[in-house]
């Protein structure tokens, strides 16, 4: 599910930044302003990018032919969001 919380920031803040104190003196940034864009009650951008089991029982992510219209979607709005 790594790519649905990238995409729609379900969580990808827990992997691509540390609050950690102990890593101060190696982080390379530091965050000053951050933006929430939320889509999750969008049915459209909920069901784009899913897990499941196929028959086989093998788990894996099925993603929609709109995922790429949504997650440009969202961009938009994301940059929109910060210009303001």
């Amino acid at each position: 599910m790594l790519l649905a919380n990238c995409l729609f920031r379900m969580g990808a803040a827990a992997i691509l930044l540390s609050n950690c104190r102990s890593h101060h003196h190696c982080s390379k940034y530091q965050v000053i302003h951050t933006v929430c864009t939320h889509k999750g009650n969008n049915d459209k951008c909920f069901n784009c990018v899913y897990q499941e089991e196929d028959d086989n029982g093998c788990i894996g992510v099925s993603l929609s032919k709109d995922l790429m219209v949504v997650a440009g979607e969202d961009l938009k709005e994301y940059f929109t969001t910060m210009d303001a």
